[in-house]
């Protein structure tokens, strides 16, 4: 955020999970099911955005239907970390940054 990256960076990814939150409010009152629906729409997501990097860099980095699965096994738990620590980091410069609890603010 410091970086000026947020347009580029939190901002999609935040939103992504915006609305796996709205379609999970929406399910509530749609099924009994909804629990489940924040898990499958985020494996999901976490899927699709691993088989388009895939499609990206297939040119540059190919290999055999095999190959791509186990690079797919990878880069799904990647995706999911890579997601975590941009939620913990945009958590964090709210607290420590906008509440002025940043150690150069003493």
């Amino acid at each position: 955020m410091r970086a000026g990256l947020w347009k580029h960076w939190q901002a999609s990814v935040l939103m992504r999970y915006f609305a796996i939150l709205l379609c999970t409010a929406i399910a509530f009152g749609l099924t009994r099911w909804f629990p489940l629906v924040p898990v499958a729409l985020w494996l999901a997501m976490l899927f699709v955005r691993s088989i388009a990097a895939l499609l990206r860099n297939r040119k540059r980095y190919p290999g055999s239907t095999f190959r791509n699965v186990k690079r797919l096994l990878v880069l799904v738990p990647l995706l999911a970390t890579i997601d975590a620590a941009t939620i913990l980091g945009v958590l964090g410069w709210l607290v420590m940054d906008n509440f002025g609890l940043s150690k150069s603010s003493n």
